[in-house]
Formats: structure tokens, C-alpha cells, sequence
């Protein structure tokens, strides 16, 4: 029995499940511990609304950050509750965007729609640990201040600065640094 091959025709097939954006490949350029990295994520999300692969990875990296690195500040801004209706987290959070123009926002779902949820047990551990490690800094500070060592005062602001950046509170971390300048 023979085949006749020239009746015989091959169809060809393009994978569509191949993801055109490649999201961990282009955060992974940012610092670990940026806000840079937060403040891109949030841009994604809000404007992949129509692709929830893409939105849920934002949130899920966006959740591990704030999680990993105590950012209590990003944390309650991006998945808190107390979003009005119609609202999204990133409407409310990226204040440093300097245009606002209508016709280029588009909305993204809350993330508690796409099975996110609001964890108040891990806000109140990293705020009480945050409380505790304030304290022992302002302490630390204190005495450095007592003693007048410009070194330890200045390496103190310094970590407090740090702290501040790490919790999402950059006006205070950037009046932390410039104090630490003038010692």
C-alpha cells in the first residue's frame, strides 16, 4: 500500500499560550528592596487590566515584596479595604506619577477580586516588631547624643533612614539621611 504524498498536506500550528510579556525577566532588573520595583509593578497592574495572568503576578510579586521586606505602608495602600467603589489601588497609592490625564486610565479589579485578601494578623506582627526596632534606634540615638559621638549618630540616622525606607515611608528615611549629614 502506498501513500501518495503529494495529496498529503501538513498544518502548522503557532503556540498562543506562550505569554507575550515576559513579567519576572523585566522586574528582575530592579533592586530587591526598591521601591522602584513596587511603584512598576503597580503601573502594570494598572494598565493589564484585561490580562489576569499578568495582573494576578503583579499582585502575587507585589504582596511577597511587601510581605518580605515589612512594608506595611504599600501593603495597606495596594490590598486595604478602604478603597471607594470604582476605586483601584493604584489610583490612591502612585501620587508620584505627575500626569494625571484621564484618557490614559484605565481601571484595575481590587485585588481581594482576584483572591487576594487583607491579612491584619501579619500587619499588626510587623507593626509591633516595627514599634520595637524604632524604639531601640531612637535609643541607640539617644546615647550616641549623649556621648557625643558624631560616627555613632550619624551611622544611627543613617539605619533609620534604612528602616523607613524598608517600611514605604520615604519622606521620613530622606529627612533621616540629611540629618545624618550634618554629623
Amino acid at each position: 500500500m502506498e501513500i501518495d504524498k503529494s495529496t498529503t498536506t501538513t498544518t502548522t500550528t503557532t503556540n498562543t499560550s506562550t505569554p507575550l510579556f515576559d513579567l519576572e525577566s523585566y522586574i528582575s532588573r530592579y533592586d530587591k528592596t526598591s521601591e522602584t520595583k513596587l511603584q512598576r509593578l503597580l503601573f502594570i497592574a494598572k494598565h493589564s487590566s484585561a490580562q489576569e495572568d499578568i495582573l494576578k503576578s503583579c499582585y502575587e510579586m507585589m504582596e511577597d515584596h511587601c510581605r518580605e521586606h515589612g512594608n506595611v505602608k504599600r501593603y495597606k495602600e495596594i490590598f486595604g479595604p478602604d478603597h471607594k467603589e470604582g476605586e483601584t489601588p493604584t489610583d490612591a497609592s502612585i501620587a508620584t506619577s505627575t500626569t494625571d490625564s484621564p484618557s490614559s486610565s484605565s481601571s484595575s479589579p481590587h485585588p481581594s477580586t482576584l483572591g487576594f485578601h487583607y491579612d491584619t494578623a501579619f500587619l499588626a506582627e510587623k507593626e509591633s516588631s516595627s514599634a520595637h526596632q524604632l524604639d531601640n534606634l531612637e535609643a541607640q540615638l539617644k546615647t550616641a547624643q549623649v556621648h557625643l559621638t558624631k560616627d555613632s549618630v550619624r551611622s544611627i540616622y543613617l539605619k533609620m533612614g534604612e528602616f523607613y525606607k524598608a517600611r514605604g515611608e520615604l519622606r521620613e528615611a530622606l529627612h533621616k539621611v540629611k540629618r545624618s549629614q550634618d554629623y
